[in-house]
């Protein structure tokens, strides 16, 4: 078993320029700008479960508290 364990968070971002879409994945102390339409974007963030509230898991929408009331269609 590990002595210590790592704990890092993966943010996904949207930025959008005049020209081009991109998704952003943010690791600390790195970041990555893949380009991407608004469907891509949108289905990354389902496989990564960042698309709406998950029970256990930590996403923006715990973080910020986003549908608060709906916590009972949580799946």
């Amino acid at each position: 078993m590990y002595k210590y364990s790592l704990v890092f968070m993966l943010v996904i971002r949207r930025k959008v320029t005049r020209q081009q879409g991109y998704t952003v994945f943010m690791l600390p102390g790195h970041d990555e700008e893949w380009p991407t339409s608004d469907y891509e974007h949108q289905r990354i963030l389902e496989l990564f479960k960042q698309d709406r509230p998950y029970e256990g898991i930590q996403n923006d929408f715990t973080d910020y508290r986003i549908g608060e009331r709906d916590k009972e269609h949580l799946t």
